[in-house]
């Protein structure tokens, strides 16, 4: 996780020392601090956050012990998106260390299965056990430290006509499906296997990334990592105020996906530019939005 320092502009805390002394800064001096003993008599859980732009810090949790110690056992550095995806079946799990939270869910317009890390656990804690409250979606955003730009998909006017019909096809198969309808189900099975066997035929003769327009893929067995390739729809510059180094967000279109990425100006080949498309590897940061 301490690489990821660098796509929020702290990649010259990506040291172990440097890292504790900026820490204890943050615990000092944070932007928010939050106080929760939820489910827990025993350990008051204390977050810190702190903010080098508006849409980008570091996070820092841990316990206040009953002789009030304070022992830190996690950071993440995080960045915001403003992009809403509506999702389905959300399932919130903790891991073993204390405030990490993964959510596994479905994306309602593709249906694509998608999981993240959750980064407003303390608003997740609040409302868990609250009636009344639901998921009305979900801001993801990747961090990313390789990534490339690289060349759109050339379509003309008809293909591009084409594609959008097919999304409002699969997107009504993908309803009816969800409400039990069988033909839909097997609509979408048989719509798999032959996209499958036409990129598999193509890819003798042509080059993988001028027949996929994005793809949005788990990698290896970690939660949250993500092969991403999609379209580029907006670029901005950020500079952490506390460093000076740029980040390039971006917001992207993967497979119908639109999420946000951060990446460091100097782990990003290329210029990134709306029309292009970014490749690249990404852990993916999601904040829960509640009623």
């Amino acid at each position: 996780m301490i690489e990821y320092l660098s796509a929020v502009g702290l990649k010259e805390y990506v040291d172990e020392e440097k890292l504790q002394n900026l820490i204890s800064k943050i615990v000092t001096s944070p932007t928010n601090k939050y106080i929760t003993n939820f489910k827990d008599d025993q350990h008051i859980k204390v977050e810190y956050e702190k903010r080098y732009n508006d849409k980008m810090g570091l996070i820092v949790r841990g316990n206040l012990t009953d002789t009030e110690e304070l022992v830190i056992n996690f950071f993440m550095p995080y960045a915001l998106s403003e992009e809403t995806i509506d999702i389905v079946e959300a399932d919130v799990e903790q891991r073993d260390q204390d405030f990490l939270y993964h959510v596994y869910c479905e994306d309602i317009e593709t249906g694509t299965q998608m999981d993240f890390s959750l980064q407003n656990v303390m608003d997740f804690l609040d409302v868990e056990e609250e009636k009344g409250v639901y998921i009305e979606g979900t801001q993801l955003m990747g961090l990313s430290i390789d990534g490339k730009i690289i060349l759109n998909v050339d379509k003309d006017e008809i293909e591009t006509e084409m594609e959008i019909e097919e999304d409002e096809w699969r997107r009504e198969l993908l309803k009816k499906a969800r409400q039990g309808d069988e033909e839909a189900q097997e609509l979408l099975e048989i719509e798999a296997e032959e996209i499958e066997d036409i990129i598999e035929e193509r890819l003798q003769e042509e080059d993988l990334f001028s027949i996929l327009e994005g793809f949005y893929m788990p990698i290896g067995s970690q939660d949250a990592m993500y092969s991403v390739l999609g379209t580029i729809k907006k670029v901005n510059e950020w500079e952490n105020s506390l460093t000076g180094e740029i980040v390039y967000n971006m917001v992207i279109d993967s497979i119908g996906i639109v999420f946000e990425v951060c990446i460091n100006k100097e782990d990003l080949v290329g210029e990134p530019m709306e029309g292009m498309r970014f490749l690249g590897t990404c852990w993916i940061q999601g904040k829960l939005l509640f009623s």
